[in-house]
């Protein structure tokens, strides 16, 4: 079967930096390699043993159609990070065995393969995928001690399934499995899942190893929203049995995240040293920037007697000996009393997401903001804050791919193997797969959808190391431009990535509109930034369906013509966020150039749902959300993502935007000598 890293792709150029106290142009840019050889690989898929001789291959399932590959002026990409599986060979177990093999890795990770009683390479490597969950040799064979655990893992699925759920195979091919199966291991009854995506375009993109059915998914507007569920979720963590985990590009870990009350822990210290006196292990790595930010929130956790932290510097060299990449992910997972829940998307644990004690929203740095100055992870003065952002909540099957994502950080720096030593080794080894929502079960909150999730992600090892290269988000992108058929939104904090104005372009004839949020370059932070943008824009707009795509920023209100933009409280955006035809969503940590898509650490949530009975989709709702926000209109106003898209063009009274001018400024003298190889250096593909 075809998997979604054997479509053939294009590639091209460009990429980020970070606003604020430690720019991403080099974090530790100055700074000397000292990297050091990785444990790895880690979580790598590689090939099983191949038996002598030729391997027979078994008839070719009807392969689904391939969807369009629109042209763009770039070459091919090829798959990266995954071997190729060795050719397909009868089981030595005997098909009615295998067919329950296959049966029983569906019900327990959540997948979809075709339970034909032959072990070919998609069922090896999902051998191998719960071989590496258990701890157990990694060697894509169903030996006894893989039965064993298989038939544990079965039997926990068996009973977390309620009773009546919708079953994948007929009365028949049950009542066969369990025949077949009766001396061997008992059958598992198929695991609940939703539809397959439609329309059959998005199927390319959301068929993955990865892909997980039947998530609760919700959206998280802004700081306030997203602090709030970050609270309540480590609450639940209470036991000596519960954890929580956080990757971070920067830790504020002193303001509260909750209206805070008294005895009641409101900041991120509180809560963390309160879960480690509850026997809670916490565990956290963060990027080591340039200077000492993030190092005395390192310190703080290690000193907790559960907790420890890894200063993380094993990034992308562009060339020996400095260091430009930076790790970016925002990730934050919890084992609690509700079971695993998991964040992702593109908001730090910092105060310029929220409005400061008093009212106002940040510093003074854009025309006409105001406000004392507050800590800005973002920004020239911390103009525009608080920030306009995104997050995502995720419970299911995918918050297990984002707690993997932290091993995996983990395991790759060998600074943890002396922290398992003297504090234990992590807990979330030990996690089974979260059950999946049943079919046609719809979450509590406007927010929230049963949600097929792809956790996709960009990581670059280190020179000299033998981490696995992942350019997942990079794959994904590209496959949903090109695959788009009404409009695109999207919400970019830099929007200097060549290749993707590439991509977009060649969408624009058969799309509507493409509509994109940034924020404004003169609250900007980036190094030539004017430039980098008026390089996209006049990409973008080229040919003669340019004027479909259309380019804004945020001001504060009133924007009368003909007046200058006033950058106020909550303007800037710090978004990575696409909308692809109110079908797909992406709410992740990459931004839309070279560092999010060739090597900077970062992880997107692909988010696909099915109508729900409200008549909307997950990407739907959270469109509505934003223009609601953006344009100043009830979101029902806006519930069509075609004809709702004049109201850019023509705002209603209060609309918080404007057209973006790039040629309203120019980068200073000394910003442009800074090489764009620093700026935003371009990783292998």
């Amino acid at each position: 079967m075809e998997t979604f890293e054997e479509i053939p792709l294009e590639i091209g150029a460009e990429g980020e930096l970070e606003r604020g106290g430690g720019s991403r142009m080099g974090g530790r840019a100055a700074r000397m390699g000292g990297r050091a050889r990785l444990p790895g690989p880690v979580g790598r898929l590689t090939g099983g043993p191949r038996p002598p001789g030729p391997a027979p291959r078994p008839p070719r399932r009807p392969r689904p159609p391939r969807p369009p590959v629109y042209p763009a002026p770039w070459p091919i990409l090829s798959p990266v990070g995954v071997e190729q599986e060795p050719a397909a060979a009868p089981s030595p177990l005997g098909s009615e065995y295998a067919r329950w093999v296959q049966h029983s890795l569906n019900a327990v990770l959540g997948l979809d393969l075709p339970v034909n009683g032959v072990i070919g390479p998609e069922t090896r490597s999902a051998i191998r995928s719960f071989q590496r969950r258990e701890g157990l040799p990694v060697d894509g064979i169903v030996g006894p001690p893989t039965q064993a655990a298989l038939q544990r893992q079965a039997a926990l699925q068996r009973a977390t399934t309620a009773p009546g759920a919708g079953a994948a195979g007929t009365g028949t091919e049950d009542r066969e499995l369990t025949r077949a199966a009766a001396s061997s291991a008992p059958p598992a009854p198929p695991a609940p899942r939703l539809a397959a995506p439609t329309p059959a375009r998005w199927t390319a993109i959301m068929r993955a190893p990865e892909l997980r059915t039947g998530n609760s998914v919700s959206f998280l507007i802004d700081g306030v929203a997203a602090f709030q569920a970050m609270h309540r979720a480590i609450l639940t963590a209470k036991t000596n049995q519960h954890y929580i985990y956080l990757l971070g590009w920067w830790l504020s870990d002193d303001f509260p995240l909750v209206p805070p009350r008294p005895g009641a822990p409101a900041t991120i210290r509180q809560l963390f040293a309160a879960a480690s006196g509850r026997g809670v292990q916490v565990r956290a790595m963060l990027w080591d920037q340039f200077g000492t930010k993030n190092t005395a929130e390192v310190r703080r956790i290690n000193a907790l007697a559960s907790g420890a932290a890894i200063l993380d510097n094993h990034t992308f060299s562009a060339f020996r000996p400095v260091n430009v990449g930076s790790h970016h992910q925002k990730v934050l997972v919890v084992k609690g009393e509700d079971g695993l829940i998991a964040f992702c998307g593109g908001i730090d644990i910092n105060p310029d997401r929220v409005p400061r004690a008093g009212g106002g929203g940040g510093s003074s740095g854009g025309s006409g903001s105001a406000g004392a100055v507050i800590s800005s992870s973002g920004g020239s003065s911390g103009g525009g804050n608080p920030m306009h952002d995104v997050h995502c909540q995720i419970r299911g099957p995918a918050a297990h791919d984002l707690l993997a994502t932290f091993i995996r950080r983990w395991d790759a720096n060998p600074g943890h193997t002396a922290i398992d030593r003297s504090k234990g080794d992590l807990r979330g080894r030990r996690e089974p797969l979260p059950p999946a929502l049943p079919p046609g079960t719809v979450p509590t909150g406007p927010t929230a959808g049963n949600c097929a999730v792809r956790i996709t992600r960009t990581y670059e090892p280190p020179r000299g190391t033998r981490g696995v290269r992942e350019r997942s988000i990079r794959q994904t992108l590209r496959a949903a431009i090109q695959n788009a058929q009404r409009f695109i939104y999207m919400e970019d904090q830099y929007l200097v990535s060549m290749e993707a104005a590439a991509l977009l372009n060649a969408a624009l004839p058969r799309l509507q509109h493409v509509t994109i949020l940034i924020p404004d370059s003169r609250i900007s932070d980036m190094p030539r930034v004017w430039e980098g943008r008026m390089n996209f824009i006049n990409r973008l707009k080229a040919g003669p369906h340019g004027h479909k795509a259309r380019v804004f920023i945020l001001s504060t209100p009133l924007n009368r013509p003909g007046t200058p933009p006033t950058f106020g409280p909550h303007t800037y955006i710090h978004a990575k966020t696409w909308i692809f035809d109110d079908e797909l969503a992406v709410i992740g940590s990459a931004n839309c150039n070279n560092r999010g898509w060739t090597h900077d650490s970062e992880v997107n949530a692909v988010i696909f749902e099915n109508r729900n009975p409200a008549g909307l989709t997950f990407a739907q709702r959270l469109r509505m959300q934003l223009w609601a926000e953006h344009l100043n209109v009830p979101p029902g106003s806006v519930r069509d993502g075609v004809a709702g898209g004049s109201l850019w063009t023509t705002p209603p009274t209060g609309a918080r935007i404007r057209p973006y001018n790039p040629r309203a400024g120019t980068d200073s003298f000394l910003r442009r000598q800074i090489p764009w190889t620093v700026i935003d250096p371009a990783g292998p593909p």
